[in-house]
């Protein structure tokens, strides 16, 4: 069973909801024994086949807490506290298997960049692999704030304070949304609530960006209409492609945290390319980009 005359709490479901995480306190007086990471299997309406999540290297005084758990179940993030070789208070680590029916490598500190001298506390995954946490080091609003942490390669990430209205001056922490929309709930102990901590829903402007322009003959100014116009990503994979109207104007609608290039082809014409650069923007923007083709 989930809930014994221990401690239970800091839970998290996997994709399909079929695995519940959590977290086990044993207290005994006796014994100086932490925290562990559980993982619990529905069947039906009830919860069973309680065990704990093995992850090697683990003093048995360390506690590990906070579980966020990937859609594929092979990361697992947690919390633990810096006597496990951190960089100060709370860090937040994660460990990976290469299958489900696999056991958990050994855990990784993710670093400086999202750890600080500080707190980093309640980790979740987004199923486009990016991390949210609340911490106390980085520059925020005051208290916990919640941050944004976009992976870009090995120990590299991108960090974003969400700002207000997500962050206020006191604590807010325990982040999660509903699959991709932007929309959830946190947890806050901002002035205004019920209680000490209270939950709250969020909605955030969903951002969205677009590109249009104008295709013209470069000696007669004129619009070239039915242009070969192809939208790549930065691995030269076609995401989309349209030809220009009889005014010689296209539109993409692109995703987010991509760039993009280009191409444009016309019989007779040599061959034109442009870029647009919008990996790291957080706003919605539109993007004009005319191009002049030669023959």
């Amino acid at each position: 069973m989930v809930n014994t005359n221990d401690e239970e709490g800091a839970a998290c479901l996997n994709h399909k909801s079929s695995n519940l995480y959590f977290t086990r306190c044993k207290y005994d007086k006796n014994l100086d024994k932490g925290c562990r990471i559980y993982v619990a299997k529905r069947g039906g309406s009830y919860w069973g086949q309680v065990k704990e999540v093995e992850i090697p290297g683990i003093p048995e005084h360390i506690s590990i807490v906070h579980p966020a758990i990937s859609d594929d179940e092979l990361t697992l993030y947690f919390v633990a506290d810096s006597l496990l070789g951190g960089l100060g208070g709370k860090d937040i680590y994660k460990v990976t298997r290469i299958k489900k029916n696999q056991p958990f490598g050994p855990p990784q500190n993710l670093g400086d960049i999202v750890n600080t001298e500080a707190d980093e506390v309640h980790p979740y995954i987004r199923s486009n692999g990016d991390l949210y946490f609340s911490s106390d080091g980085h520059p925020g609003m005051g208290g916990l704030d919640i941050f944004k942490a976009v992976h870009i390669d090995g120990a590299k990430y991108i960090i974003e304070n969400l700002g207000y209205p997500v962050n206020s001056s006191h604590d807010d922490f325990g982040i999660v949304f509903m699959g991709m929309k932007e929309e959830g709930f946190l947890t806050s102990r901002r002035l205004g609530g019920m209680g000490k901590t209270d939950l709250y829903h969020f909605v955030l402007p969903e951002i969205s960006f677009t590109v249009s322009g104008e295709v013209m003959d470069k000696y007669t100014n004129e619009p070239l209409a039915g242009v070969d116009v192809q939208l790549m990503n930065e691995d030269f994979v076609l995401v989309d492609s349209k030809s220009t109207d009889e005014f010689g104007r296209y539109l993409f609608d692109l995703e987010p945290k991509n760039n993009y290039i280009i191409y444009f082809k016309y019989p007779g014409y040599e061959v034109d390319k442009t870029r647009v650069d919008m990996k790291d923007m957080t706003e919605s923007k539109h993007f004009t980009r005319d191009v002049i083709l030669k023959k």
